[in-house]
C-alpha cells in the first residue's frame, strides 16, 4: 500500500503509522529498494553525466533517510528536499523542459 505523494514526484513511501498491521515491513521496504535501484539503474543507462551525479546523490540520501540516517531536528522529507530538487531540475535541463 502506497501512500499518496503531494508533491514529490520521484519516491513515495508506505506510512506504516496508519496501518502496521497491514504488510510485513522488512518485506515492503526490501520491495521499495528494489524498486529504487531498478529505476537507478535504467537512469544510468540514458542520462547524462549530470543527470546521473544528481540520481546518485539522491539514491545516497533516500537511502540515508531510509535507514534513519538524517541530521538532528530534520524530518524524512525536509532531508530529501533538496536532493529531489536537484534531481529534477538536472532532469528538466536535460529534458530541455522549463521548470514547472
Amino acid at each position: 500500500m502506497i501512500q499518496e505523494c503531494q508533491h514529490h514526484l520521484v519516491l513515495c513511501i508506505p506510512d506504516y503509522a496508519q496501518a502496521p498491521e497491514e504488510w510485513d515491513r522488512e518485506r515492503e521496504w526490501n520491495r521499495l529498494d528494489n524498486q529504487l535501484w531498478l529505476s537507478y539503474k535504467k537512469l544510468m543507462l540514458v542520462a547524462g553525466r549530470s543527470l546521473r551525479a544528481r540520481g546518485v546523490e539522491f539514491t545516497d540520501a533516500v537511502d540515508n533517510a531510509l535507514k534513519g540516517r538524517v541530521p538532528d531536528g530534520a524530518t524524512f522529507w525536509d532531508y530529501l528536499d533538496p536532493f529531489e530538487e536537484r534531481f529534477l531540475e538536472a532532469a528538466r535541463t536535460e529534458l530541455g523542459v522549463a521548470p514547472s
